[in-house]
């Protein structure tokens, strides 16, 4: 199960963090800033054995399933974190948008059936009555002397 540990910065808001990682190791970053620090709502919260920094009105490091000690780097020093309650993320992807559209989609080819059911005796009726017309004009041409005989 997903663990979120949430840390948010103490002091003034860093005008730019660089890098988040475990404090006692010696290993790569968790976290490198690649095109700025993102908006926390404008993001998911980070995959298991991750950890992800963001900006909302202070700068977080949230970890899912990392309960090391770190450490965060931004101005050319070390931003002071400490445990805080998470920010809030953008909401996952819901399936509700395509749940309404199938149910919209299934009632409306209740409808479209339901009128095809009711009005077939009319729509036979005026396939019936295209067909002898075209009929009818087929024999005309055919034989000009015998359309006068023809009528509907």
């Amino acid at each position: 199960m997903d663990h979120l540990r949430c840390l948010g910065s103490t002091g003034p808001t860093p005008k730019q963090v660089d890098q988040l990682y475990l404090s006692e190791a010696a290993a790569g970053a968790l976290w490198d800033s690649t095109g700025g620090t993102p908006n926390c709502s404008s993001i998911s919260p980070p995959p298991p054995s991750r950890c992800l920094v963001c900006l909302q009105e202070t700068v977080y490091a949230v970890c899912n399933n990392v309960t090391s000690a770190l450490t965060m780097e931004g101005d050319s020093n070390q931003i002071q974190i400490k445990e805080s309650g998470c920010p809030v993320f953008m909401k996952p992807d819901s399936p509700r948008p395509l749940l309404w559209l199938l149910i919209i989609l299934f009632f409306f080819t209740i409808i479209i059936a339901a009128v095809v059911y009711w009005k077939r005796k009319e729509i036979c009726a005026g396939l019936q009555r295209c067909k002898k017309r075209a009929t009818f004009q087929r024999c005309r041409a055919d034989n000009p002397d015998a359309s006068s005989e023809m009528k509907l």
